[in-house]
């Protein structure tokens, strides 16, 4: 099956599909993705990450590249990736898929994307695929399989294992990516016993758990999956017998500064991690108005945090 046969080229696919608040709420994270105040996404980074990666991975005598990026999000990976094929040769091209048309829609309306969509055309195609039914992937094999954020998304990652495994050819290549850093951790329920991480964050996250154990609101095991790149590897070399090579993880960090108040914004709205993954939009106001009760008893309305953001994008090879 050709490209231009899988939806049309660019033509923008949408489904009505709804996983309700046990994820996320697609419109407010679309919205706060790119500016999110507490992450502060430096952009110009992964443009020059990216293209570096997929040249040392892929420069392997392949005359053409041919990327499925599952769950592209508002394209923060998708236009670097984009603009390095077209910038490599005339043939190389990108399927791209998500299952939140909100997400998808401030992907089309960036300007860098509109930049490149003449550009693109019939060499990308990006639409609407639900990750977690078999016809949201192509009918086509690839040889690089891109995912950033995805696996918590997902309630079994088995049969995304399997999927994937489906249509990655022999010598492919695996990119995932994983946000590791300490603040990430304490948003997906780790909870920590450093005296350090309570100094720094005066006893912010003790004090959140405390009020998810008191109204018996557990952690999804799934968010660990955002974090825990060695889970992940050990996933994948146990349902594969050892048939995916870990080549190497490339790591880069940023740091941000961030009021605390505006930490109880994502967790009131489902950004944060550990609120997003089953809680219900009541609960998470219930959540917000006791953590700001908290800050208000300990005259910390004003206190900023630092936070030191990491990522580790990790590269495997199918062997077999």
């Amino acid at each position: 099956m050709s490209l231009d046969a899988l939806n049309g080229g660019m033509e923008r696919e949408f489904d009505a599909l709804s996983h309700g608040f046990n994820i996320y709420n697609r419109e407010i994270v679309a919205k706060n993705y790119d500016k999110n105040f507490i992450r502060a996404f430096r952009q110009i980074e992964f443009e020059k990450l990216i293209p570096q990666i997929l040249t040392i991975h892929c420069d392997n005598g392949w005359k053409q590249l041919k990327v499925f990026e599952g769950g592209v999000g508002t394209g923060l990976f998708t236009i670097p990736i984009i603009n390095y094929l077209l910038q490599r040769d005339s043939k190389s091209f990108l399927v791209g898929r998500d299952n939140s048309k909100a997400m998808l829609e401030e992907l089309f309306k960036k300007p860098e994307f509109q930049s490149i969509q003449d550009r693109a055309e019939g060499r990308v195609s990006l639409g609407y695929g639900d990750l977690e039914q078999e016809d949201g992937y192509p009918k086509i094999d690839f040889n690089i399989l891109f995912f950033a954020g995805v696996l918590h998304c997902l309630a079994n990652q088995h049969f995304f294992l399997k999927q994937i495994d489906r249509i990655l050819e022999k010598a492919g290549i695996l990119i995932m990516i994983f946000k590791t850093d300490v603040f990430t951790r304490l948003q997906c329920g780790e909870r920590s016993s450093y005296p350090s991480v309570d100094t720094h964050y005066g006893n912010f996250w003790r004090y959140y758990y405390h009020l998810r154990d008191y109204y018996n609101i557990p952690i999804n095991p799934r968010c660990r999956f955002i974090y825990d790149a060695s889970a992940v590897n050990k996933l994948i070399q146990r349902q594969f017998n050892a048939c995916y090579e870990l080549q190497k993880i490339y790591e880069f960090t940023w740091p941000s500064v961030v009021p605390l108040d505006k930490i109880i914004y994502s967790i009131e709205h489902g950004l944060t991690f550990a609120t997003g993954q089953g809680v219900s939009p009541g609960m998470r106001k219930k959540l917000a108005e006791e953590m700001r009760g908290w800050l208000s008893w300990n005259h910390r309305q004003n206190k900023e945090v630092e936070i030191d953001h990491k990522m580790e994008l990790v590269v495997w090879k199918k062997t077999v």
